[in-house]
């Protein structure tokens, strides 16, 4: 004969709640934790590929660092020696010379160094872009052009790393390539109005050569970031552009990606003609404390998504939760505690650049 089933008390009924409240509070940060774990991790892998990329256009452009944002002579008509027009990624029939050759991402996917997904990691924001129209239309004769509201102009202004634009490269909105020459007046008159397209030294009254241009100018690789997690207004609501970077992306829907990351400290700003004199500007916040809910401008761009820290890399390693690393497999062995693979653990894939 069976016994009869006692009933549980309030007193047990109380105590199990307690301990599932206990079990769900630990798992679920734990699992948050993972999961922005991961997230980094994916990043930390593009960072590292957008590296490799930058340093193969190097290799094949005699050690030059593609510029954050290249000079308007090298990237508009008239053509000349210096002209930077990259292919169309979405149409490799056609070159390109206009609003988005004035920034560096459209001269790594134009040119098969990166593919566009490659550098627009969150799939909400790549599905935006990728609902945008992918038509270019004629700049002048033999190139052609993207709108800021295409799906070309998403791509290249929101990358989800960017660039250290004031002293990577050089930015010719942050106060780069003011050696350029004045305009060429003496026949035959290709250039008035545009200057000369030899490049030259930036000139001691702007401010000297205060960026890098080759990979063997980096006097201290450790300390020098390249890329870092990056975050700015949508450039469909940002006009021409946002002004390819004259303008702070502080309005708009903020999107995980920019081209450009700025310094904390004032920087040189702003685009000017042959040797005028530098300004600094853009400071960040001086609170150390990153606030998502504040404008992109108030820490140069740059996004402390995963966990309040942003992906870095440097010309030389990496930073991992505060901490730098040689290689991806150090970073890996971090994470794992065992022996691993740093390209295989994140994923990664080999690419070759084509010139």
């Amino acid at each position: 004969m069976s016994s009869p089933r006692r009933a549980l008390t309030l007193l047990e009924v109380l105590v199990a709640l307690a301990v599932l409240i206990l079990i769900l509070a630990t798992a679920f940060p734990a699992r948050r934790s993972s999961l922005a774990a991961v997230s980094a991790a994916r990043e930390l892998g593009a960072a590292k590929d957008q590296l490799v990329a930058l340093r193969s256009y190097a290799s094949d452009n005699r050690d030059r660092i593609i510029p954050s944002a290249p000079h308007w002579v090298w990237t508009h008509q008239p053509l000349n020696r210096y002209s930077l027009f990259p292919p169309n990624p979405w149409n490799p029939s056609q070159r390109l010379g206009g609003n988005e050759t004035r920034l560096w991402p459209m001269h790594l996917i134009g040119r098969g160094y990166l593919q566009p997904h490659a550098i627009v990691l969150d799939r909400t924001t790549r599905a935006v872009f990728e609902s945008r129209s992918h038509l270019s239309y004629p700049a002048a004769i033999g190139l052609f052009t993207f709108e800021s509201t295409s799906r070309g102009g998403a791509y290249v202004m929101h990358p989800s790393l960017g660039m250290n634009a004031v002293y990577v490269g050089g930015g010719y909105c942050f106060g780069a390539f003011r050696g350029q020459g004045p305009s060429i007046t003496s026949p035959p008159d290709l250039y008035s109005g545009y200057g000369n397209p030899t490049p030259a030294p930036n000139p001691r009254v702007s401010g000297g050569q205060f960026y890098v241009q080759s990979f063997a100018a980096i006097k201290r690789p450790s300390q020098l970031i390249i890329y870092a997690s990056a975050r700015g207004g949508d450039v469909l609501h940002g006009g021409a552009y946002w002004g390819y970077g004259q303008t702070l992306p502080n309005w708009g829907t903020i999107r995980p990606g920019y081209f450009a990351v700025l310094p904390p400290t004032v920087s040189p700003y702003g685009r000017g003609g042959y040797s005028l004199h530098y300004t600094l500007a853009n400071a960040w916040n001086p609170s150390n404390t990153f606030n998502p809910a504040a404008l992109p401008g108030t820490w140069g761009m740059m996004d402390m998504r995963h966990e309040n820290r942003a992906v870095t890399v440097t010309a030389d390693g990496f930073e991992w939760q505060g901490r730098p690393y040689k290689s991806l497999s150090a970073i890996a062995r971090a994470i794992t505690g065992t022996r691993w693979n740093g390209w295989v653990f994140f994923g990664l894939k080999n690419h070759r650049g084509r010139t």
